[in-house]
């Protein structure tokens, strides 16, 4: 029987040691958020006799932006003075994006009514 240390170090050199990662998080709140406010902004922003195909498009490209930007994020992040910066910076990044994101909602608001 293998194991449990040869079997990691074996998934990982044959590139499987991504799905773990991939379910954890697909699975997480932060997904589950991530959906819930995409469904929200395109509920908003769409108009409602907007063609199927069209609707699929824009989400199918929602999609690819978001993966594209995650993976870019997270190899820009992972780099030691990246990490750096953000450890000393993180918290007023978190809070500027947050206060724009609020900005935006608000502007949707007012334009609705």
């Amino acid at each position: 029987m293998a194991r449990a240390g040869s079997m990691k170090s074996s998934l990982t050199a044959t590139g499987c040691s991504c799905i773990s990662p991939m379910k954890r998080s697909g699975s997480s709140p932060a997904a589950a958020t991530t959906v819930a406010f995409f469904v929200g902004l395109y509920a908003a922003v769409i108009p409602h006799d907007t063609a199927l195909w069209a609707k699929a498009i824009i989400i199918a490209g929602g999609f690819s932006i978001e993966a594209i930007w995650y993976g870019l994020v997270a190899m820009l992040l992972s780099t030691p003075a990246a990490r750096t910066i953000y450890v000393r910076l993180g918290r007023w990044i978190e809070r500027l994006i947050g206060t724009l994101l609020v900005g935006f909602g608000l502007r949707l608001i007012c334009d609705r009514f």
